[in-house]
């Protein structure tokens, strides 16, 4: 018998986590600019994990949604 493969659902797929490198690569910033970004408070800080720091890719698609709700209000303003 043979079972019908579907595409996994994307809710269960996991949020895959970003360096600072994949970041600025995303946004076509500098890996400096993405840690500048972060202390200004435009980019959320990352999750360590041991030594090392990442960034779920929802919260950075997140960052620029709310960047660009920001842009629509100031030019309202």
């Amino acid at each position: 018998m043979n079972a019908v493969q579907t595409a996994p659902d994307p809710a269960a797929l996991p949020d895959p986590l970003l360096r600072d490198k994949e970041v600025a690569k995303m946004l076509g910033i500098g890996v400096a600019t993405v840690w500048r970004r972060v202390r200004d408070g435009s980019l959320p800080t990352p999750i360590k994990l041991g030594h090392m720091v990442r960034w779920p890719r929802s919260e950075i698609i997140q960052a620029v949604e709310r960047l660009k709700a920001k842009r629509g209000v100031a030019a309202a303003a």
